[in-house]
């Protein structure tokens, strides 16, 4: 993921209208975000509406869902130190 540059693409994902391909990218976002947190953070800091698309997944109000999960993990990963994003 990190050599062939598929990061960037897989975040935009996060932005589909459609339910399943948005779940699959954030689930799969999640899954390497303990292993890629820097350039993950290095990627949604390019476009923060894809970040904010992250956090409207977990604010929403139809109980806990999967993709809220997977979203929470995913923001969690990111480098907390990173004042760009935590703003």
């Amino acid at each position: 993921i990190k050599s062939s540059g598929a990061t960037v693409s897989l975040i935009q994902f996060v932005e589909a209208p459609q339910r399943e391909v948005r779940l699959a990218s954030i689930k799969l976002l999640n899954n390497i975000s303990p292993f890629m947190g820097q350039e993950l953070a290095e990627a949604f800091r390019g476009n923060f509406s894809q970040l904010s698309s992250l956090v409207r997944v977990i604010a929403d109000n139809n109980g806990i869902s999967e993709e809220q999960a997977a979203a929470a993990g995913l923001i969690a990963d990111l480098p907390p130190r990173d004042s760009v994003l935590t703003r």
